[in-house]
């Protein structure tokens, strides 16, 4: 029955299926709408993480792109189900974190989130200090280098010098002409 004047409003995605409604949502409050690319490569990444879970017996967890993406699905959700129940949780975090940089959302029989990491590769947070570690690393490799080379070349100056002087040391003389042999 319906009233003159009110309007009749179904809502089908909560029809189809009740078992996965929403339990809770966190969305942060930085927005990525200034970054091309975003919606799209969100949604790349939760369909990925549909398939994963099913493959992954209900666990996934991977970094696509810009984006670090998890998703599980509770003991008693079988891997149909599931991969079921984290599409709907994706479809949930497209649509309640349209434009948030990370998103959770809990469904009853699942959980996915997803954190956008525009500056980095994501779960690769050491990538920027260990390009600096490698770059000190190769510097301090250099250096020794350059210090050690400088050490032998001062070391056969001052063999030669002792030759010169023919103080008679013949250990001097032997290990001389053994270093010369081998450079």
């Amino acid at each position: 029955m319906e009233m003159h004047g009110t309007y009749n409003h179904h809502n089908y995605k909560l029809l189809e299926t009740p078992e996965h409604g929403l339990i809770h949502k966190i969305c942060d409050g930085a927005t990525a709408e200034t970054f091309l690319g975003f919606e799209e490569m969100r949604t790349e990444a939760l369909t990925a993480a549909e398939t994963g879970v099913v493959d992954g017996h209900g666990f996934y967890e991977e970094s696509y792109k810009l984006l670090h993406v998890v998703a599980q699905c509770d003991g008693h959700v079988e891997a149909c189900d599931c991969g079921e129940c984290v599409g709907a949780a994706a479809a949930a975090a497209a649509e309640e974190c349209r434009w948030s940089i990370a998103g959770q959302i809990y469904l009853e029989g699942c959980y996915v989130g997803y954190t956008y990491y525009p500056h980095e590769f994501p779960g690769d947070s050491y990538h920027a200090e260990g390009t600096k570690a490698n770059t000190g690393k190769s510097l301090a490799i250099v250096v020794g280098g350059v210090a050690a080379l400088v050490f032998v070349t001062i070391f056969f100056m001052f063999l030669k010098s002792l030759r010169k002087k023919g103080d008679g040391t013949e250990i001097f003389e032997c290990l001389l002409q053994i270093v010369e042999e081998k450079v």
